[in-house]
C-alpha cells in the first residue's frame, strides 16, 4: 500500500496520475456490473468471472482512497490528559 499523499506538495502529474487510476477503476467496476445486468445469452462474463473482477476493482478503488485520505492528525497532549 502506498504512504498517504502529502497534499501540501503535490505536483500535478501526480494527481493527474492518481485520477487516472481512479477513473480505470470506475470503469472496470461498470463493465462489470453492466455486464451482470445484461441477459444471461449476451453476457460476456461468467459470474465466477463477474465476482473476482468486481473484487478486483473494489480493492484498487479502497487502496486509491486510502492513498487519498490523509493520516488523523496526533493528538493533543491537552486532550490526552483529560480523559
Amino acid at each position: 500500500m502506498k504512504p498517504p499523499i502529502d497534499w501540501n506538495d503535490l505536483d500535478p502529474e501526480t494527481l493527474r496520475r492518481i485520477l487516472v487510476e481512479l477513473r480505470v477503476a470506475v470503469d472496470d467496476v461498470d463493465g462489470v456490473v453492466l455486464d451482470m445486468f445484461t441477459r444471461k445469452r449476451r453476457r460476456s462474463l461468467g459470474r465466477a468471472q463477474h465476482k473476482q473482477l468486481y473484487r478486483e476493482a473494489r480493492k484498487t478503488l479502497l487502496q486509491i482512497l486510502e492513498h487519498l485520505i490523509p493520516p488523523p492528525p496526533p493528538p493533543s497532549a491537552g486532550a490526552a490528559a483529560s480523559h
